[in-house]
Parts: structure tokens; sequence; C-alpha cells
């Protein structure tokens, strides 16, 4: 709704409302995990922490995401085509890692 590519740092007043209710929504989610879960007083803890971690990740990555998108559309097409590359290079390298854990008869885990 209120989105555009930025070369700076955005942070609007409907993000800030967005994050508020991110923050508070969650926050009682948590709460009322941690009360079904019979936390008693901790499930207060449990749904702050919560809120707040997820309000302030909201809160960096949507002031973000504008700077991004102009950075993306700013770049020469070869070094996307390159990045782009490198992304499937690590996606099928960290695909791999089970078979070479396997094969290397690495523990994994505590004994």
């Amino acid at each position: 709704m209120n989105y555009r590519p930025a070369s700076r740092l955005r942070f609007t007043k409907q993000h800030l409302i967005g994050v508020i209710l991110r923050t508070v929504g969650y926050a009682a989610a948590g709460c009322i995990s941690g009360l079904i879960a019979r936390q008693g007083v901790a499930a207060l803890s449990i749904g702050l922490k919560f809120g707040l971690v997820i309000g302030v990740v909201t809160a960096i990555l949507g002031a973000g995401t504008s700077v991004i998108e102009w950075i993306v559309d700013h770049l020469p097409e070869k070094v996307l085509g390159v990045f782009g590359v490198g992304l499937l290079l690590a996606g099928f390298a960290m695909q791999s890692i089970r078979y070479w854990v396997a094969l290397l008869d690495v523990s994994v885990g505590s004994k």
C-alpha cells in the first residue's frame, strides 16, 4: 500500500502501526500459549519476549526492504546473474551436507 523503492531506510506511520499491532498480537499469542502450556507467571515473560523480538525484527526488515529493492533495481544484469548462480550453488551445497555427513560418518548431536 505504502511501498516504493528508496535509496535510504524508510519508516512510515503505516509501518509503525503495523509493527505495534504485530508486536501486541504476537505477545498476546505467546502469553496465551504459555498459559495453555501451564507456565504460570512465566507465560507473561514468554509472551513479552516473543512479541518484542518479532516487533524489532519486523521494524528493521520492513524499513530495509525498500533499500534492498532499490539496490536490486540499480544493479547490472550480469551482477544479478552471477548472484543467482551463486545462490543456486549454495543451495545445492547445503542440500548435499546430509550426504557428506553420512559418507564421512560424522557424529551429529550429543551421545
